[in-house]
């Protein structure tokens, strides 16, 4: 697919939509359902992210999640920014040029993901 293709559907607007999902309710509704009903949103499948959410609930850092996962770390530290995780930076540095990288077409996705976990075991 070309960076032409990509951008086919992209749109300028002078107003911001939000991004994030709310996961915090004192209700009966299982995080799970939260999250299948946002699951446009995440950039994983709810059933993971709600496993990220619980594991980060839990005390356990992203590289262990990563791990346990089997998911890179900048897909755990998006969807736990996207759910309200505030103590979630979701870019370092090094991801975040990664990511301009593949936004500018000078990187592939699979180059990141590699790049991504490398930048994990540093």
């Amino acid at each position: 697919m070309s960076l032409e293709e990509l951008a086919s559907d992209i749109e300028l607007t002078d107003e911001q939509c939000p991004r994030s999902v709310a996961v915090v309710d004192s209700g009966t509704t299982s995080l799970r359902s939260v999250l299948h009903a946002h699951r446009d949103a995440l950039l994983c499948d709810p059933d993971t992210a709600a496993s990220i959410v619980r594991a980060a609930i839990a005390g356990q850092s992203v590289e262990t999640i990563a791990m346990n996962e089997s998911t890179v770390r900048i897909i755990i530290k998006a969807t736990l920014h996207r759910c309200g995780v505030r103590t979630v930076q979701p870019l370092s540095e090094a991801e975040y040029q990664l990511l301009q990288g593949w936004i500018r077409g000078d990187r592939q996705w699979a180059e990141i993901k590699c790049s991504s976990m490398h930048l994990a075991k540093s």
